[in-house]
């Protein structure tokens, strides 16, 4: 009779750990199609040379022929030419841990204006320091662009549950660093590329 209970237990564990997997084998089929879609409708309308979606919901796209940013959605897409782009900013858990901004003097003015309109909602306190926060739960990345009515822009890179924050220390979160450092630097150049430009029209 003992046996035959633990046969039980055996096969109703060995079904939930199949349903498991077919629940998750749907949950990937539906996110690759998530994600194909919004690839093909960004890809069709831009030159696109590199690109991030965040599980089929929203992404950064960068369109080489244009030097412009493309931050979308499934609804919508906004084109940021790099004059526009004031600041970009890698954001752990809310709080600003790299931040890269225009040093032009047009851009400065602008982004000084900002910041003042938001009572400074814009740019959060940059934390002391990164190995301070042990564990984290989301990353993203912000851009702030010259537009008042909506200046701020993110795109999420990872986001889990308190339960199940990772530690700085994992290869998850160094990949997803990896990945994120990656894309502030291809804005980066593009903030630097429009400061260059400045300044030859000022010399001018």
């Amino acid at each position: 009779m003992d046996f035959l209970i633990f046969l039980a237990i055996i096969g109703f564990g060995l079904l939930l750990l199949y349903w498991a997997k077919i629940g998750q084998q749907a949950e990937d089929e539906v996110l690759s199609k998530k994600y194909k879609a919004l690839y093909e409708r960004i890809n069709s309308k831009y030159s696109i040379q590199k690109h991030y979606i965040y599980k089929g919901e929203q992404g950064i796209a960068f369109d080489s022929q244009t030097d412009k940013i493309i931050l979308f959605n499934t609804v919508s897409d906004k084109v940021f030419k790099k004059q526009e782009i004031l600041q970009v900013e890698i954001v752990e858990d809310g709080n600003t841990i790299s931040q890269i901004s225009r040093t032009g003097q047009l851009g400065g003015a602008l982004l000084g204006t900002m910041i003042a309109g938001t009572a400074g909602a814009i740019v959060g306190g940059l934390s002391a320091s990164r190995s301070k926060v042990e564990k984290i739960t989301d990353m993203k990345l912000r851009v702030i662009v010259d537009d008042t009515s909506s200046p701020i822009h993110e795109v999420t890179f990872f986001h889990t549950s308190k339960n199940e924050a990772i530690k700085k220390s994992d290869a998850t979160y160094k990949q997803v660093y990896r990945t994120i450092l990656e894309w502030q630097k291809i804005v980066e150049i593009l903030i630097k590329r429009a400061d260059q430009e400045e300044q030859k029209l000022n010399i001018n």
